[in-house]
């Protein structure tokens, strides 16, 4: 039970689990693409309260079990980072474990090295902390939602500008799309889903620093690159970004810009 609850709340963690019905099927590696796509880098001072930093999910020899034994013991079980590690890392266990032998990914140089640093990193995994549907910080920002949704609105916004958890930024984004208070710029055409991967793509700058998870070595970019093939060296967001189309891409990049002057006060 622990395992289908984390993962039912590990859906921004886009790993082979998450396969939408328009996602071309896997292609064998002579049909991947040369190189990650260019990506605008990320902005200077993203995030105006910038969160204790844990060696996190970009260590190059990750053990996952170690890691978040130490966050927890550097941030406490409670805390939503924590619990975004968590989730993170089963998401990734449970999709190598579901990668045959004989699959041809385990011998194609795109896919191979990602397969191989989850598959170290998940040795001895286990969860540490608190499950995030009991994490207090999101459990009272739900109750407010039911007892006084205009104070919610308005933590919502203060969410928006202060936080790094991706679990509190898409609390706060799905509240505020509700009650029609949305203030990034999308563009109206996108469909739910679509809105979802974009908004994904356009908070990188902020939630990246916390868990230390969106370089050439973070899980985050492993997890993709398992299922998509990707060059070694490729980063999070240039593994995101190639599976955004032409227009979910043109609204994401709206959306982060209007997110980093929401957090800098400019709007």
């Amino acid at each position: 039970m622990l395992a289908l609850s984390l993962a039912a709340l590990a859906w921004w963690t886009w790993g082979a689990s998450h396969v939408r019905a328009k996602s071309a099927p896997l292609s064998p590696p002579s049909e991947v693409a040369d190189a990650a796509a260019p990506t605008p880098s990320a902005a200077r001072g993203a995030s105006s309260n910038p969160r204790v930093r844990v060696d996190g999910l970009g260590d190059p020899n990750l053990h996952l079990l170690t890691t978040l034994r130490r966050a927890v013991a550097e941030r406490g079980p409670d805390d939503l980072v924590v619990a975004e590690m968590n989730v993170e890392g089963l998401n990734a266990c449970l999709i190598v474990r579901d990668i045959p032998a004989d699959d041809f990914r385990r011998k194609s140089p795109r896919h191979a090295w990602a397969i191989d640093y989850v598959e170290r990193a998940c040795v001895d995994f286990a969860v540490q902390g608190t499950k995030v549907g009991e994490i207090p910080a999101l459990r009272d920002f739900r109750t407010l939602r039911k007892a006084d949704p205009d104070a919610a609105t308005a933590q919502a916004l203060d969410i928006l500008r202060e936080s790094g958890s991706r679990t509190q930024i898409r609390a706060a984004l799905n509240h505020l799309s509700d009650v029609k208070r949305y203030p990034l710029e999308v563009d109206p055409s996108l469909d739910p889903m679509e809105r979802m991967f974009a908004s994904e793509y356009a908070m990188i700058p902020v939630v990246c620093g916390a868990t230390n998870d969106c370089g050439s070595t973070a899980l985050a970019a492993a997890t993709l690159c398992m299922s998509d093939g990707c060059l070694p060296g490729t980063t999070y967001e240039q593994a995101l970004r190639r599976r955004l189309s032409p227009r979910e891409y043109e609204s994401a990049i709206r959306m982060r810009a209007s997110l980093l002057a929401l957090r800098a006060g400019q709007r």
